[in-house]
């Protein structure tokens, strides 16, 4: 089970509460706006940092990385958010 808390900025997973940064919340909430659809760098770029985006790939993947040690239970082979080759991410739920 997968929950958003937009009052904590927090996810519920499995009767867990997972607190999150801004960032991390904004991804995730951005992410499960429309699951199982995947997300480009650029369009998660744009909508979590608001501004341009100049190939700035490695700050959508930090956040992602960052978020996938505190939800995933084996971030080796992630259940919720999973990488789209050549395209993104998507929230798998």
């Amino acid at each position: 089970m997968f929950e958003m808390n937009e009052a904590n900025m927090s996810v519920l997973i499995e009767g867990k509460e997972i607190e999150l940064t801004k960032r991390e919340f904004c991804m995730i909430h951005l992410l499960s706006s429309n699951p199982k659809t995947a997300f480009s760098y650029e369009e998660i770029y744009q909508s979590v940092w608001n501004e341009a985006y100049n190939n700035q790939k490695y700050k959508v993947a930090n956040v992602i990385f960052r978020l996938r040690e505190k939800i995933e239970k084996n971030t080796e082979k992630p259940i919720y958010i999973r990488t789209v080759r050549s395209r993104g991410y998507m929230l798998d739920v």
